[in-house]
């Protein structure tokens, strides 16, 4: 079947592109560290790192740029839950474990379904309510039950909830912005993260940093790291069935806690396994129901 071979061969491109991109998404907690430990605290990091990646996407979105002004407020919105997001996700694993965060942002696809049922009008099924129940009980075993109110890591998993909300938000506003050119929103979910990020770190007292070649190595980690992951997640997602897509992308689970627990020595409790083997489960279970 001849005719068939370019359709399997650009699927086979999407799910290689996805493999990459969730990789990439797992392990973006080491470059933060890196640069972290070099200099560029926190919200410094963010910003250098989404505005190395902007700059890309300003180039490839270069031609299309008049498009914007058919929906401002649209392209503002999804920029702000997508810097509130990726603040949230990359706070959480600078200042907690790892594990924890990336198992609470994965809630993201629950979100994204109770957001879309009051946003966008599209009822959830019986089983989607199931598994949120499921992935509820997973949050509160994982985060300690009512243990959690005297914990220091509280802040950690509550930045990586924030982050999971805020990308559930920010997947409903792409969906509803679909006819806007792809440059255009993956720009806007890029753009605004840098001066939120800046402003963050000037509210919070964090000094900037202090020597230049860290500064660039984070410019250049976000024009290569940040922009490649973000294009492989699009390329791949766009091209592959949902439920394929969210069973690819529990590799990013896999490989930011393998790693983390490899390369920082952060070890894994009962309550880690448990509580993040009701979420994935709660993932799958949405997975399937579409």
């Amino acid at each position: 079947m001849p005719a068939a071979a370019p359709v399997i061969a650009e699927r086979r491109r999407a799910l290689l592109a996805l493999i990459l991109g969730a990789t990439l998404c797992g392990l973006y907690w080491l470059p933060l560290r890196l640069v972290a430990g070099a200099g560029v605290d926190g919200p410094w990091a963010v910003a250098l790192f989404y505005g190395g990646a902007a700059l890309v996407g300003l180039w490839f979105a270069r031609d299309q740029l008049a498009v914007a002004r058919r929906a401002p407020w649209r392209l503002l919105g999804i920029g702000a839950s997508a810097a509130g997001s990726v603040l949230a996700v990359s706070l959480g694993v600078l200042e907690g474990a790892v594990a924890p965060v990336l198992i609470l942002f994965y809630l993201a696809p629950l979100w994204t379904l109770l957001l879309g049922w009051a946003l966008l009008g599209e009822r959830p099924r019986r089983r989607t309510l199931a598994a949120l129940v499921v992935a509820l009980l997973g949050v509160w075993t994982l985060l300690g039950g009512a243990a959690l109110a005297e914990d220091d890591a509280g802040r950690g998993a509550a930045l990586g909830l924030v982050a999971g909300v805020g990308f559930a938000l920010t997947t409903v506003q792409v969906r509803a912005a679909r006819a806007l050119p792809a440059a255009v929103r993956n720009l806007a979910a890029w753009a605004l993260a840098p001066p939120l990020a800046v402003g963050l770190a000037l509210v919070l007292g964090t000094p900037p940093p202090s020597a230049l070649v860290p500064v660039l190595v984070a410019l250049l980690i976000g024009a290569l790291w940040v922009g490649l992951m973000m294009a492989a997640l699009q390329y791949g997602m766009a091209r592959l069935p949902l439920a394929l897509s969210a069973l690819v992308l529990l590799l990013e689970l896999v490989v930011g806690v393998a790693s983390a627990a490899w390369l920082a020595g952060e070890a894994l409790g009962w309550r880690e396994l448990l509580g993040g083997g009701a979420i994935l489960l709660a993932g799958w279970l949405v997975a399937r129901g579409r």
